[in-house]
């Protein structure tokens, strides 16, 4: 097991902080699905594509992608993978609980991951098959970072959605 550095140290505070704390840019994750209302989970307002529970299973992917390469050094999975973004009734049918535990559990094995690691790691190289080029570990982490940023804040777009549509009702 690696002793981990400074920068990966830094990476693991922000993404805490991100899901579980109290981020710069508002509200953690954690704290906007604690305000989910059983229903929204799987709703999705007029004009946009994707539900909160989707948007949850395609940052779970690339999470759980991000482990694997981190782990072999390889990229198994692309953006055409069906379970990037997968069909909102098969999500349905897991349930709530099912969707929210396996976010959880992709959160705790990517920051898992990240424990083992150190800052010599983060300019080692992977193959990317995406984009058919070498790209450092640096730019994985603090990609999924980016990501989850970037995810939150559809998921916060789709909460304040919802609660138009129900107050117009």
């Amino acid at each position: 097991m690696a002793t981990t550095s400074y920068v990966i140290k830094s990476i693991i505070t922000q993404y805490e902080e991100l899901h579980k704390g109290s981020p710069w840019i508002g509200r953690s994750v954690d704290r906007t699905l604690d305000q989910l209302k059983a229903d929204s989970l799987f709703q999705i307002p007029y004009g946009l594509k994707t539900s909160i529970a989707q948007q949850l299973a395609h940052l779970r992917f690339w999470r759980v992608e991000a482990v694997e390469r981190m782990r072999t050094g390889k990229a198994s999975k692309n953006d055409s993978d069906p379970d990037n973004w997968p069909d909102n009734n098969s999500l349905q049918a897991l349930g709530i609980d099912q969707n929210l535990q396996a976010h959880r559990e992709s959160v705790l094995e990517f920051l898992g991951m990240l424990e083992t690691r150190n800052d010599q790691f983060l300019m080692e190289t992977y193959f990317d098959s995406d984009f058919k080029k070498q790209f450092t570990y640096h730019k994985l982490i603090t990609g999924i970072v980016h990501h989850d940023v970037y995810h939150l804040a559809q998921i916060r777009i789709i909460l304040r959605l919802l609660a138009q549509d129900v107050s117009s009702r």
